[in-house]
């Protein structure tokens, strides 16, 4: 899926924690490996 708008940056530190975690996804949920 293509990502949102800009996220805040909550969001962006939510991915900078886990590595394996998309920016966008069921309720941001880690979607990676």
């Amino acid at each position: 899926p293509a990502p949102p708008a800009p996220e805040p940056a909550a969001l962006r530190a939510h991915t900078v924690v886990q590595l394996d975690c998309e920016p966008w996804g069921p309720g941001h949920e880690p979607v990676g490996p």
